[in-house]
């Protein structure tokens, strides 16, 4: 008689998540059922549900008709939620550095990807079609921000995982400040390690759960001998925790002890630890209610502003893409 669908489209681009929506519809309409949705998503959850309740911290601090909620909600947190989530009309913010005609062609690129391709199916021949990647360029300079922005499946993570090294591509070449990353194995990335860094979706599954979030955010410091001592290692990342609006005696404890958006603050700060020059972000929002979402893309702007780091930013949501800066489409390996 009841169907409770917790986060169902959690993840999910918008194509699939309406087909999941319709799903959901046909199944409660076939079966007579009642539906309790839980989502964070307010314009998913106003397309499906009769009546609304919003919590936080445990409490109820609205409640009534979706449409009339929807349309003058009364509580602050309410109005927070709506303010903070993403529509197409947002204007995208000026970039950090306007070219000018004549740096079109002469401005040289941080990061060049050319004809890159991906399969992970092989055959008795070697690697065979599909391709998850398939004749894939894209381009980034200095301080800039390129967004990758597709559906489920559509191979946005793949080229991710490529340009950090974390599989290797089967044809075409990754060029990072002027070093050719390909054709070498692993040893290719080794120059280049710490200047690409990688932000990663699930803040719940990315960071050490048996370290103390001092440990994770200096260990890079540590590895790639940037300090000279543990006091100073230590140091910077507190420095680095405060950037992203963390506090220093937060440091002593462990991820499980955090939210979501605090623990991507974390990864983030992680990230930054050892000065990268690119910062690839795959789906860092993904998974956090639109409040969240916006300070964690309002921290990431800031951070480039500060920090002059140039992003890969990789997404479904072409409304928070808008918000982003630059923009490119992948569909079906393809861009």
């Amino acid at each position: 008689a009841l169907l409770i669908a917790d986060e169902p489209t959690t993840a999910l681009d918008v194509i699939v998540q309406r087909q999941i929506v319709e799903l959901l519809r046909e199944t409660i309409k076939d079966l007579g059922t009642s539906l309790l949705f839980i989502s964070h998503d307010l314009a998913l959850v106003s397309s499906i549900t009769e009546k609304i309740i919003v919590m936080r911290n445990g409490e109820i601090v609205e409640s009534g008709d979706t449409s009339a909620v929807w349309q003058s909600p009364q509580h602050a947190y309410t109005k927070q939620l709506w303010d903070a989530t993403p529509t197409l009309r947002v204007e995208p913010r000026p970039p950090l550095h306007v070219r000018r005609p004549d740096e079109e062609s002469s401005s040289p690129d941080l990061l060049r990807v050319e004809r890159l391709a991906h399969s992970f199916f092989w055959g008795p021949r070697g690697k065979v079609g599909p391709f998850a990647l398939d004749d894939v360029s894209i381009s980034v300079r200095k301080g800039e921000t390129l967004c990758i922005v597709g559906e489920s499946g559509s191979g946005k993570s793949t080229l991710a995982r490529c340009v950090v090294g974390m599989l290797p591509p089967d044809k075409g070449r990754i060029i990072f400040d002027g070093h050719e990353l390909t054709g070498n194995g692993s040893k290719g990335w080794r120059p280049v390690r710490r200047d690409i860094q990688m932000v990663f979706q699930d803040p719940y599954a990315s960071l050490n759960p048996r370290m103390k979030i001092i440990d994770l955010v200096s260990e890079g410091l540590v590895i790639n001998r940037i300090t000279s001592s543990a006091a100073e290692a230590r140091s910077r990342a507190i420095e680095l925790l405060e950037l992203v609006g963390l506090q220093a005696s937060h440091g002593d404890r462990y991820p499980h002890q955090f939210s979501g958006g605090q623990r991507q603050r974390i990864a983030i700060a992680r990230a930054l630890a050892v000065r990268p020059k690119l910062l690839v972000c795959d789906e860092p929002v993904t998974s956090l209610d639109v409040s969240i979402r916006a300070q964690i893309v309002q921290l990431l702007i800031d951070i480039q502003n500060s920090e002059g780091v140039a992003f890969l930013f990789i997404t479904h949501d072409i409304a928070l893409a808008r918000q982003i800066d630059d923009l490119a489409a992948v569909h079906d390996g393809d861009t």
